[in-house]
């Protein structure tokens, strides 16, 4: 057997690690329900890893509910890690000042529209992690929820980097649906 050396350029840690730091510290103390928090934010950047996405993308999965459930500012994520990040997870961000759920969805969906492939592609890799511990864990997907979820879609269409995200969710929209007539 060969032993084989592996080299680091730097001694710093990627992006990757230092979103997966911040996400970690953010989180500490927070009750999250199952599925959601660290465990869910590293399957949102797993699936953008596998659909193809870069590194700064697969950040901003990691970091796309930091915003919306624990201390975190905008204006942290934006000295943190960036112009960039900060934009693309305030487009991710619900907006809690909006009461009704379907309002507060619709302004969400219509944010991440206007924010472009990016943040489309980091959205349906949050339904892509989001079905998929459902079906893996059988829990119930609300019917608001899957609503939810096929107008996001259907918004999407044809605007995504990589299509292989909303045909996985497509995809796993049927299952659920599947589940439901059984």
């Amino acid at each position: 057997m060969v032993a084989v050396a592996v080299f680091r350029v730097s001694d710093q840690p990627t992006p990757l690690e230092v979103a997966a730091a911040a996400l970690e510290d953010a989180f500490a103390g927070v009750r999250v329900k199952p599925g959601k928090g660290v465990e869910h934010a590293h399957a949102v950047a797993e699936a953008l890893r596998a659909a193809g996405c870069q590194e700064p993308i697969q950040v901003v999965g990691l970091l796309h509910d930091i915003v919306e459930d624990t201390p975190w500012t905008p204006a942290r994520v934006r000295k943190r890690f960036g112009k960039r990040v900060a934009v693309l997870v305030a487009a991710l961000t619900e907006d809690a000042g909006i009461a009704d759920y379907r309002t507060r969805k619709r302004a969400l969906r219509t944010q991440i529209i206007r924010a472009g492939p990016d943040a489309i592609d980091v959205a349906l890799a949050d339904k892509v992690a989001t079905l998929t511990y459902a079906l893996s864990n059988d829990k119930r997907l609300p019917k608001r929820k899957f609503a939810h979820y096929q107008a996001l879609l259907q918004a999407s269409e044809g605007k995504a980097a990589h299509a292989v995200l909303p045909a996985r969710v497509d995809e796993l929209l049927a299952l659920v649906a599947e589940r439901r007539s059984d």
